[in-house]
């Protein structure tokens, strides 16, 4: 995902209806990337099945719209 005019779009490659989608971060902290992330790729027409990433600095547990586990808090 690739930022264009201040939304994230998929430009490099191609995906189709109803892939089964996990994204993966090395860091999260706001989740806001993974938010972002997650409703393009729906509106796309991509299952989204879950969200990982390596460091979850947030306290709190973060909503990103699907289940988020992190490796080490």
């Amino acid at each position: 995902m690739e930022r264009e005019e201040g939304v994230f779009r998929l430009r490099r490659f191609e995906m189709e209806k109803g892939a089964r989608v996990v994204i993966i971060e090395d860091i999260v902290t706001t989740g806001l990337s993974i938010r972002e992330t997650v409703e393009s790729l729906r509106a796309l027409g991509a299952e989204m099945l879950a969200a990982g990433c390596l460091i979850g600095r947030s306290a709190d547990k973060v909503e990103v719209g699907v289940p988020l586990i992190a490796l080490a808090g």
